[in-house]
């Protein structure tokens, strides 16, 4: 989509702005994003839950993690199924990079 008028900002504008943001607090990503996200811990137990009603046990799957940041639903995924298959994408490179690392994949 291309901006209608003035007040309008480009879609690329918006990625290239949190892909900065997101790099900007990699370090400290998670810390962040729990003082950040109101009811996060809930919000991770909801999610825990929900992955353990749609995915099998110990089984295989092949999982999309859009906004991967450091690989926490991820890594609620890997417990679920050790051998799951996750293919993660973040706007910010160094978060992405974490997320790698962290697993080791």
């Amino acid at each position: 989509m291309r901006p209608d008028s003035e007040n309008e900002t480009d879609p690329k504008e918006h990625v290239a702005e949190a892909s900065k943001h997101f790099t900007e607090v990699s370090e400290s990503y998670d810390s962040f994003v729990r003082a950040t996200v109101p009811g996060y811990e809930e919000l991770a137990k909801e999610e825990k839950r929900l992955i353990s009603s749609f995915l099998q046990p110990n089984t295989q799957p092949n999982v999309l993690d859009l906004g991967i940041g450091s690989g926490n639903t991820s890594e609620l995924v890997l417990e679920w199924c050790p051998s799951a298959h996750i293919i993660g994408y973040d706007v910010s490179a160094e978060i992405l990079e974490k997320a790698k690392t962290k697993y080791g994949r």
